[in-house]
């Protein structure tokens, strides 16, 4: 709200109530751990029942990030509440009565100068999470982390996060405004290595045709990915479409032959790890193999431009995402006319096979006489 934009989320806390009080007035918690009540909230009626919780400190009692023990209870108050916070911009408060902005910890100056800063240094390090938080927050609001909480965050061990929330945490960081700056703060937190360790090999590694090293190319084409409203999915195969370039061996450097091969390789086992769904795996790989033969459609001779294209259909991907994630890697320099691809696809989709079949051939014959067909079809039209 502070920001000028719409909530989509509402937090809702009670002070100096009782278990005894909530129960009455909402009956039975439905939270683990501390007690949560679902109910009205005076103002907010259109919300419907909506989670209130009871004023709430936690106690860090094992490892990872939900090995707490809560205190909650009529003595609790707001502002230990919300010193447990993450980050300042996240530890503000509205009364709900008199509408008073409640900051005890500066979060709406940060918010101000687009700063992201942690509210304690001790509930901070005690929660691994708020590391990868901390980038996905940057990335999600464009602001810049405060110089003391990245170097706090360096003392943190992010080993205990399970995959599903590495991987959870790096989506909605691909489905941001600025994704780009997640990986750059774990860089600057010296985590990239735990989360991404295939990124920190392009760094300072120098490419042909390029003035920027591999790491910024490909942040370079995920900014563009974004500019161009790109699926997800999208974003993530530009991610990994350079990794091969990490493993170059280094007497053919500047160069990076075959690395779109490594590419693939590596993209298949980054998806393994992090369990990505299926959809992101097909996209990535095929693209991470295919990314630079999309460079040169234009020289490809007819029948296999035709073969070409009807991987794409196989795949189910659409043309223009296709054509759109190209353009965000080659970043203008290759200047590639789509004409024939886009045409090999239409003509693609409007063949069938029935009059071959009509024919009475079979089997591999009817695919070779289909392929033809395709190709005498893109030659009459190029």
């Amino acid at each position: 709200m502070l920001m000028g934009e719409t909530p989509h989320d509402y937090d809702f806390v009670v002070v100096g109530a009782t278990e005894e009080y909530m129960k009455e007035k909402y009956g039975d918690s439905v939270g683990e751990g501390f007690p949560v009540y679902l109910g009205p909230v005076p103002g907010y009626e259109h919300l419907g029942k909506v989670e209130i919780a009871m004023a709430r400190t936690e106690v860090k009692i094992g490892e990872g990030h939900k090995e707490f023990t809560f205190k909650f209870g009529s003595d609790v108050t707001l502002e230990q509440d919300l010193q447990r916070r993450d980050f300042t911009i996240n530890a503000i408060a509205q009364d709900l009565d008199t509408k008073e902005i409640i900051d005890y910890y500066g979060g709406q100056e940060d918010i101000k100068n687009k700063i992201i800063r942690h509210v304690n240094s001790d509930g901070f390090i005690e929660d691994p999470l708020r590391v990868m938080r901390m980038a996905r927050f940057s990335a999600k609001l464009g602001f810049e982390v405060a110089q003391e909480t990245l170097e706090l965050s360096k003392s943190i061990d992010i080993g205990s996060l399970t995959i599903e929330r590495v991987w959870g945490e790096i989506y909605k960081a691909l489905e941001s405004r600025s994704p780009e700056k997640f990986f750059r703060v774990l860089l600057l937190s010296e985590h990239l290595s735990q989360v991404f360790p295939e990124l920190i090999k392009l760094i300072g590694m120098e490419q042909v045709h390029h003035d920027e090293d591999a790491f910024e190319h490909t942040m370079m084409a995920l900014q563009e990915a974004v500019r161009r409203d790109l699926p997800i999915e999208a974003r993530f195969a530009l991610l990994l479409h350079d990794l091969g370039k990490g493993e170059t061996p280094k007497d053919i450097l500047p160069h990076h032959y075959d690395h779109d091969d490594r590419s693939f390789e590596i993209a298949k086992d980054i998806c393994l790890r992090l369990k990505v769904p299926y959809t992101y795996k097909k996209l990535a790989t095929w693209f991470t193999k295919e990314h630079m033969r999309l460079h040169t459609t234009e020289e490809m001779r007819l029948g296999t431009i035709i073969l070409f294209a009807e991987t794409i259909i196989k795949n189910g991907f659409d043309i223009q995402m296709i054509i759109e994630m190209s353009e965000s890697d080659s970043q203008g320099r290759y200047k590639v006319d789509w004409t024939r691809l886009k045409d090999a696809i239409k003509i693609i989709k409007i063949t069938s096979a029935d009059d071959i079949v009509e024919k009475g051939f079979e089997g591999k014959k009817v695919g070779e006489l289909l392929h033809q067909k395709r190709v005498e079809a893109l030659r009459r039209i190029n």
